[in-house]
């Protein structure tokens, strides 16, 4: 249900121009939050790499778009309309990636994977089926990677090495590089150790069952699309 939530929440998303849509989509995001459990302050903590891209955002279209000009400055022409554009596509933006944000701390990659098995079977979709295994690993090896480059950090702070910014970056690319290809080599041979054939159908330890909480989901989100259709 949280999958089907977040494909059809992120298509009213792109589709819809409306400001004040835009606010009760924003709106029905909080009692999920509360819900959820999420930390506030980590969510708001994962948002803080993309601060930078909805300024960008914001500027292009600001700067860019063609329209009644604002003012004159060298080449840069600001207008009425880009200054439209730049608040609804950053909007939109800003609501597409906090929902991921959401989705991805509320989700277990490996529950995620066998869902996604599970509904690829159903539809016979037998070429798919190594796509909710890889979206597992990726989603595992990841917050590896960061630890991996932490803990060099820390290790070369310890031994006293100072260097510069670009100088350090260089320094952390081979050795997490190195450690990675290690862990996807250990991590084949125990796939090896199991018999996993790529490709084949998978088996699941138990079925989860539709639960109330599910039920209540959908029709959460039915209320989101009616008033969609309604605005």
């Amino acid at each position: 249900m949280k999958l089907f939530f977040i494909l059809l929440y992120s298509f009213i998303i792109i589709i819809t121009r409306n400001f004040l849509f835009y606010g009760i989509l924003f709106v029905s995001l909080i009692p999920l939050i509360f819900l959820s459990k999420i930390n506030i302050k980590i969510l708001l903590k994962s948002l803080i790499p993309f601060y930078i891209l909805f300024l960008l955002t914001f500027l292009l279209h600001f700067f860019f778009t063609p329209g009644k000009v604002i003012f004159s400055f060298l080449f840069f022409r600001p207008t009425f309309e880009g200054l439209k554009n730049g608040i609804l596509f950053s909007i939109r933006l800003f609501l597409l990636i906090i929902t991921a944000v959401i989705f991805n701390l509320t989700t277990n990659p490996f529950l995620l994977s066998e869902r996604l098995s599970s509904i690829f079977n159903f539809l016979k979709l037998k070429k798919l089926n190594e796509f909710p295994f890889m979206l597992a690993l990726s989603m595992r090896y990841v917050p590896v990677i960061f630890y991996e480059g932490r803990r060099l950090v820390f290790s070369q702070m310890a031994r006293g090495i100072r260097k510069g910014y670009f100088m350090r970056i260089i320094s952390l690319l081979f050795p997490i590089v190195f450690s990675t290809l290690r862990k996807a080599d250990h991590l084949s041979y125990a796939l090896n150790a199991k018999g996993y054939v790529p490709g084949s159908g998978y088996t699941f330890n138990y079925k989860r069952k539709t639960l109330l909480g599910d039920i209540l989901f959908f029709i959460y989100l039915i209320l989101i699309i009616f008033l969609f259709i309604i605005l």
